[in-house]
């Protein structure tokens, strides 16, 4: 069903799609080489210590992230994804802009048993239960921006990411769904954390940012804290149409 940008922005919104249709699981097997582990023991992949505290520093260049990102496949990844946006995305906004501001390439999040996908921020201090606290804004991102997370198989308590309810509500709830789902939020002002994964499995997604056209600021100066990306169609953004 149809939002508005400011319904978007008030709650966090639960949607489905068509796995069939819209294959990411397939992809990502193709890019860990065709590999029979189910997304939920990805961490079985590799033979390395991946319980060694993912930080601030390095939670986007984990040996999964370096895999994933350097894949011959991974443009296959990338097209299934701008399709998805066009198809499934767009057209939850329930406004006037037929041209909208998207991520061009989505955040990759691998969660491992025993560890976080948010990196501990030594210099901050954050605490075990609440790892990586931020919202997007704290990094410069433009407050037009609603957050999307989509998950590759099954995303639930310490292997999710807990978000508030409203900005600087201190109320945080676990973001749930599994394949097939997708959860809308503003993560711009509504901050969000790590905790510890207990569950026994890896949580992996991906997530990404998107604004109606009208909503853009094309004099940003800021840049994205890990890729060093200006906020802007061509850097950061690419432009697209819902038709």
């Amino acid at each position: 069903m149809p939002k508005s940008y400011d319904e978007l922005k008030a709650n966090q919104t639960l949607f489905s799609y068509d796995t069939a249709k819209y294959n990411f699981v397939e992809k990502l097997t193709k890019i860990f080489d065709n590999c029979n582990l189910l997304v939920e023991n990805i961490h079985e992949f590799f033979e390395t210590d991946e319980n060694k505290q993912v930080t601030i520093d390095d939670d986007t260049k984990t040996k999964f992230h370096q895999k994933y990102y350097k894949s011959e496949n991974y443009n296959e990844m990338i097209d299934l994804y701008q399709k998805f946006v066009k198809d499934i995305v767009l057209p939850i906004f329930n406004c006037e802009d037929n041209e909208f501001v998207v991520q061009k390439e989505p955040s990759f999040r691998v969660c491992p048993p025993k560890n976080t996908a948010l990196g501990f921020r030594p210099n901050m201090g954050d605490p075990e239960d609440k790892i990586g606290i931020h919202c997007d804004g704290d990094y410069g991102h433009p407050e037009s921006e609603i957050n999307f997370m989509l998950t590759f198989g099954n995303q639930y308590g310490n292997n999710s990411c807990y978000v508030e309810t409203s900005p600087y509500s201190n109320n945080f709830v676990a973001l749930e769904m599994k394949y097939g789902e997708f959860i809308a939020f503003y993560g711009n002002r509504c901050r969000h954390f790590n905790r510890i994964n207990d569950t026994g499995i890896s949580r992996v997604s991906i997530d990404f940012r998107v604004m109606p056209l009208s909503k853009y600021d094309s004099n940003c100066e800021k840049e994205s804290l890990h890729s060093k990306r200006k906020f802007l169609i061509g850097d950061y953004y690419v432009k697209m149409s819902r038709n």
